[in-house]
């Protein structure tokens, strides 16, 4: 089953021929009476069985089941970084990009599967089934959220944490919630301004609020004023040479106002991790998970077949690494110098938006 929405949402079609209509019955009939319309039922998410919590669904943007198709619709979903991606048993799968392209560049070359989606503006409800597979990909982790915004899901085997402002602070996480390999979870997002609440079904519901949601100095304006971004900032990522699934995955806009009831539900999610898990904002320590993944991984019975796809995936980005440094080298003195300044300029421009957040702070 699939439904394809255009990307600019319809407006109202047809209004002028619909009061001509009126006129002419209202003066045949000489009857002036006042029509009764029904309360429209509530709009419902297509596959899901987790219900919105704080979000009102406003019009259906995507749905797509990959059931009955084998093509990708690159209107709204696009593969990344030269990851291969592909329809398969009615799921979408995304695998890593080849060695080759691996090897052209040491960053962004494809080692971790990732998809983008397109949005319909900034307040929106997303709903999807995703799996992450692969030997070892409990250590490595799999993620879910908005790209240029750096909010999102984070799953690995020691936690599940909900991460903002690029991957430095944690507004919440669960330790007993951790990824299991090969297995679907059915997960429901939710933004709405600058909050954002995950629900994953049999598992923790997570919130946090936090103005990298909405596009904070600038970086996806055009998200907030047009509606429609220049990029697809809903993403899903995998990690090294390992696949992402995808299935049942829809896109709703939702209005700029919250459900009745919202506030006491966002206090009960607070509350109920009060005792057990950590509520933050508190910085990320990506040390400290790092170390007790490594701690896991080396209980693990397969813990050398691990390790030598570890140190294969090492190999080829330090190969990467080089292969980077011999094309700069290989650039005009003209080239190296443009290179160098944009360099410069966005280290400046990163110090400039830290100053300005810690001086709000």
């Amino acid at each position: 089953m699939s439904i394809k929405y255009s990307r600019t949402l319809p407006g109202p079609r047809g209004r002028s021929s619909a009061i001509f209509l009126c006129s002419v019955i209202v003066c045949g009939s000489g009857l002036a009476s006042e029509a009764t319309t029904p309360a429209p039922a509530p709009k419902e998410l297509k596959f899901s069985s987790l219900k919105p919590l704080m979000t009102q669904l406003e019009t259906l943007y995507f749905a797509e089941n990959f059931d009955g198709t084998d093509k990708i619709d690159t209107a709204f979903i696009e593969p990344q970084e030269n990851s291969r991606w592909s329809i398969h048993d009615k799921h979408l799968i995304g695998m890593p990009s080849t060695e080759e392209d691996q090897l052209k560049t040491s960053a962004h070359n494809g080692v971790k599967p990732s998809l983008y989606a397109q949005l319909p503006g900034p307040n929106v409800c997303v709903s999807f089934k995703v799996r992450y597979s692969g030997l070892g990909v409990i250590y490595k982790g799999g993620s879910f959220g908005i790209t240029r915004y750096g909010v999102g899901i984070k799953m690995n085997a020691v936690q599940t944490h909900i991460i903002a402002d690029h991957n430095h602070l944690v507004m919440m996480h669960s330790d007993s919630h951790k990824l299991v390999e090969d297995k679907w979870y059915e997960c429901l997002l939710e933004i709405v301004g600058d909050e954002i609440v995950v629900q994953i079904k049999d598992g923790p519901t997570l919130y946090g609020k936090h103005d990298s949601l909405f596009g904070k100095h600038g970086s996806v304006k055009d998200l907030a004023e047009t509606g429609l971004p220049h990029h697809k900032p809903f993403c899903f990522v995998g990690s090294d040479s390992c696949s992402v699934s995808v299935d049942d995955f829809e896109i709703w806009s939702a209005k700029k106002t919250v459900q009745k009831g919202w506030a006491e539900r966002r206090e009960e999610i607070s509350r109920g991790y009060a005792d057990k898990y950590r509520h933050g904002p508190y910085e990320y320590d990506k040390n400290k998970i790092r170390d007790q993944l490594e701690e896991l991984r080396e209980k693990d019975p397969k813990v050398e077949e691990i390790a030598r796809i570890i140190a294969r995936d090492k190999e080829i980005k330090l190969k990467g690494k080089a292969a980077k440094r011999i094309a700069f080298e290989g650039k005009s003195d003209e080239e190296k110098a443009k290179k160098i300044a944009r360099k410069k300029l966005a280290a400046e421009r990163r110090a400039k938006n830290k100053e300005k957040d810690e001086k709000e702070n």
